[in-house]
């Protein structure tokens, strides 16, 4: 019994390692963020922060340059007509709350945007429509 455990053990262990292995991270951009946001149910402190697209494309992950704070985050494509001229974050605010709606990337024909989060539908639901803020970015790489 106790060798059928240890067998299942390193089976699991190994698929964890293997799909790990296969995760691939690329560095979109970097970001300076001059205040306090929320992400999915994440509060990230203003600060800089490292943008990068996770395999498969529809997961981002948001990470501080210092990398004490970070988030990974299922995303959706906003395909566009044609490609953004601008590498930039967009923000909805609602009196002064921000929260990240949408990663674009110079280049590139495809948005990604992320599902509101429980705190960002209670806050929608107390105040009016939201305000956009959009915050440029530098592009690191694809």
């Amino acid at each position: 019994m106790k060798s059928i455990r240890i067998l299942v053990s390193l089976f699991l262990f190994a698929a964890a390692t293997s799909l790990f292995a296969q995760m691939d991270i690329r560095p979109l951009m970097k970001v300076n963020v001059p205040f306090q946001f929320s992400v999915g149910e994440h509060s990230l402190p203003a600060g800089e922060y490292l943008i990068s697209s996770v395999q498969p494309e529809r997961t981002i992950r948001i990470s501080s340059v210092h990398g004490k704070n970070s988030a990974i985050l299922a995303v959706s494509p906003l395909y566009k007509q044609s490609p953004s001229a601008k590498t930039c974050l967009t923000f909805n605010h609602y009196s002064g709350v921000y929260f990240l709606a949408e990663v674009e990337t110079a280049g590139q024909d495809v948005a990604r945007t992320l599902p509101h989060g429980k705190l960002e539908t209670e806050v929608a639901k107390k105040n009016a429509a939201p305000e956009s803020t959009i915050v440029l970015a530098e592009l690191t790489g694809r």
